[in-house]
């Protein structure tokens, strides 16, 4: 079982988007599995999903996620509703 540590109070340098908050996640987690599994050879171009979905589907390893501090996006000043996904979801 491979456990994975989220502090979503953690922001990247100048983080002043929504987009660029999402991507240090992302990017984070793909490093993550990256060190995790370097007897595999990773496409970090892929969405992590699929990353995530390719070793399990070749370890059969199962994954934790630890999500630390999940309501600290509500309190960044950056988050508005149309920032979260433009044009595909609306905080009603």
């Amino acid at each position: 079982m491979q456990i994975f540590c989220i502090d979503f109070s953690r922001l990247p340098d100048c983080c002043d988007s929504y987009e660029s908050y999402i991507a240090r996640i992302r990017d984070g987690l793909k490093e993550d599995l990256r060190q995790a599994y370097p007897q595999y050879v990773l496409d970090l171009e892929r969405p992590v999903w699929d990353l995530l979905s390719d070793v399990f589907s070749a370890t059969g390893e199962r994954f934790v996620f630890i999500l630390d501090e999940w309501d600290a996006i509500f309190h960044m000043s950056f988050v508005t509703e149309k920032a979260i996904i433009p044009g595909r979801w609306c905080v009603p």
